[in-house]
This record gives C-alpha cells, sequence and structure tokens, in this order.
C-alpha cells in the first residue's frame, strides 16, 4: 500500500526533479494546475526550452536567499501536474 496517494506521489516527484524547497514546489504546483484549468499554462512554462519560468512570478519565487529563475520539466510531466488537485503543506505533512 503505497504512503501517499496520487497527487501527492506526482507532487513528491516534482519536488525531486526540479529542487525547489517546499514552500516554492507548493506555490509552483498550485500555479501549474490554476494556469492549466484556465488554459494559460503558456505563461509560465517555455515550449521551447521546455522549463518553467518562475522569474515572470518574483513575488512568489525570488527572495532574499535562494530564488528559482527556472526549472526544467517534460511537458508530458507538466500535463500530469496540471491534472491534480491544489496541494496544502498541511495535507503533504499529514500524508493524506
Amino acid at each position: 500500500m503505497p504512503i501517499l496517494r496520487d497527487n501527492k506521489r506526482v507532487f513528491a516527484k516534482f519536488l525531486l526533479n526540479s529542487g525547489l524547497r517546499v514552500s516554492e514546489g507548493i506555490k509552483s504546483f498550485n500555479l501549474i494546475i490554476q494556469l492549466g484549468k484556465s488554459g494559460e499554462l503558456s505563461e509560465y512554462y517555455d515550449e521551447n526550452l521546455s522549463c518553467l519560468m518562475h522569474f515572470k512570478y518574483p513575488k512568489l519565487f525570488i527572495r532574499h536567499t535562494k530564488n528559482a529563475f527556472i526549472t526544467f520539466i517534460s511537458r508530458a510531466f507538466l500535463d500530469q501536474i496540471a491534472e491534480c488537485q491544489p496541494v496544502t503543506y498541511f495535507s503533504i505533512r499529514k500524508k493524506a
């Protein structure tokens, strides 16, 4: 029996692949879902470079330490994330 449900398993894989901190990962994961539902994912994802462009959202990703500017991710994995439900820090911590 898996410890994490599908949604959170995808999130854990996203964290491992992106190298983002948990708080930044949650913001990015949820932003992908939000933009995917509204059809505006191209604002955040560059098809030619296959990367997320965090620098377009400085209030979310540019901080005093360890800034996140880009994350390379395949389109297939991005589409998988876009189909997930949003996550919260509390839900990840509970492993529900």
